[in-house]
């Protein structure tokens, strides 16, 4: 066998092994999963922008600092809490649609919920553990959800009656503060 026949039987057979190898690979589909539902994101403003409406919050006056601001499923904001003692606490709204009517958006499948009522609002309240609570309602067109761990009852309950209901009824509710012509969120 002459040296270019060599070289061409050589070539022939490195190009059948190399190449289904190749095809193999390039039949193999891209990454197949579920996206991610949780997003984080930088601010509240960008939070807001992506769920398409202001999401309750708790202000800083209570001495928690924000750790994160999350959409899930671009549907629902999720805005995560903690102090300096180690309480953290957890808000959520959503808005209800024909896509979207959740009653619950707590995420808490524990404790034994209580039928309450705060001010014109009937809230669902839990013990979730020894120093844990959940709270869910709704008003006007949206969902709410809390919870709070690391803290007493009576922490829990004069942030919830105290501030978070009653915004929700000023702002959310049915009968929100009309602020020219818009509601006022």
């Amino acid at each position: 066998m002459k040296k270019w026949e060599k070289a061409a039987a050589a070539l022939v057979l490195g190009a059948a092994l190399f190449v289904p190898g190749m095809m193999s690979e390039a039949r193999v589909p891209g990454r197949i999963g579920i996206p991610n539902p949780l997003v984080q994101y930088d601010s509240y403003a960008r939070l807001g922008q992506v769920v398409g409406f202001q999401p309750l919050f708790l202000p800083r006056f209570f001495g928690y600092k924000v750790d994160t601001y999350t959409a899930i499923s671009r549907q629902t904001a999720d805005i995560r809490y903690s102090n300096d003692d180690g309480a953290v606490f957890m808000v959520r709204s959503a808005l209800r649609d024909r896509n979207n009517d959740a009653e619950d958006i707590s995420g808490v499948y524990t404790g034994k919920w209580e039928k309450k009522e705060i001010s014109h609002t009937t809230v669902y309240v839990a013990k979730t553990d020894e120093h844990a609570f959940a709270a869910h309602w709704i008003c006007g067109g949206f969902a709410f959800a809390v919870t709070g761990e690391g803290m007493d009852e009576k922490e829990f309950s004069h942030i919830l009656s105290g501030y978070l209901v009653d915004v929700t009824e000023h702002y959310y509710g049915d009968r929100a503060v009309a602020v020219n012509g818009d509601r006022a969120f």
